[in-house]
């Protein structure tokens, strides 16, 4: 089966998800078409794993891009534009940064997939210390996420 699920390193990704709901990183990324994302941290993947509902690489963090984007009258424009502005407001992000940016379903929202548990990393490099499950992104399949893994090894056994 194909993986349907872009899990991401996401120290300070994953609290930015909870508050706004998107995933901001550097720009020209590479993300393989998937529809969902799941975050990685504390060496755990966590319970959320929202939707991606659209994304726009090269967007430029400043309030003439807010405006514009908030003109144009797209949805997906008008909530990239909201978001540049609140956290350029809350300084999250810099004026003028460019980034790449995935707007994701909410925390709350029905179409989040919410684990019942976050998964816990067991992974083992070969001198036997424990080693993250990802440095940057990796993929796996939501049907072995639904299947209530309570580790990665458990996550590796029902993927295939």
């Amino acid at each position: 089966m194909e993986p349907d699920v872009v899990v991401v390193a996401a120290r300070g990704a994953y609290p930015l998800y909870l508050e706004y709901g998107a995933y901001v990183c550097q720009a020209g990324r590479p993300i393989r078409p998937v529809p969902r994302m799941a975050f990685y941290t504390r060496n755990e993947i966590k319970p959320e794993v929202p939707l991606i509902l659209g994304s726009e690489d090269h967007v430029t963090f400043s309030r003439e891009t807010a405006l514009a984007l908030r003109a144009s009258g797209a949805a997906k424009d008008i909530r990239i534009g909201e978001l540049v502005e609140r956290l350029l407001d809350d300084g999250r992000r810099e004026h003028g940064a460019i980034h790449k940016v995935v707007l994701l379903s909410e925390p709350a929202d029905e179409r989040t997939l919410t684990l019942p548990q976050a998964i816990r990393n067991t992974s083992l490099g070969p001198k036997g210390r424990r080693t993250a499950w990802t440095q940057h992104q990796r993929y796996t399949w939501s049907g072995a996420l639904r299947g209530e893994p309570r580790t990665t090894d458990d996550l590796a056994c029902l993927s295939g």
